[in-house]
C-alpha cells in the first residue's frame, strides 16, 4: 500500500526522554545488516537498485527488531503505540484504523 502523495507529518518533539531511547538501543544491540532479511541474491540486487526500473535502494544499513508481528522484544509498547505515530501513520495512509506492530 503505498501513501497517496502527500506531505511529512512533523513530530516537532517525539519523546520526553531521549535517554530512554539511548537505552533501549544499547540495551539491543547487536545489529544485523538489513541484506540478512532478503530470502537470496535475486532479491537483494533487485530491491538494491541493480535493476534500472526498480526505485526503492537498500543501501549499507543496520536493522534490528523490538517489536514484530505482535511481538515486543524490549520496552517498546509506549513507543510502537506513540499517540504522535499512530496519528502521523493515519495522516499519510487516510487510514481510520492504524495496528502498529514494527519498530
Amino acid at each position: 500500500m503505498q501513501p497517496a502523495a502527500r506531505p511529512p507529518v512533523l513530530v516537532p518533539q517525539l519523546v520526553d526522554d531521549p535517554e530512554r531511547v539511548r537505552r533501549l538501543v544499547e540495551e539491543q544491540a547487536p545489529y544485523w545488516p538489513v541484506q540478512r532479511y532478503m530470502s537470496n541474491a535475486a532479491e537483494y540486487a533487485t530491491l538494491s537498485g541493480d535493476d534500472e526500473a526498480t526505485e526503492m535502494v537498500v543501501g549499507p544499513v543496520f536493522r534490528g527488531d523490538w517489536a514484530f508481528g505482535g511481538e515486543t522484544f524490549a520496552d517498546v509498547d509506549w513507543l510502537l503505540h506513540h499517540p504522535a505515530l499512530v496519528d502521523g501513520a493515519r495522516r499519510v495512509f487516510d487510514a481510520e484504523i492504524v495496528r502498529p506492530e514494527i519498530i
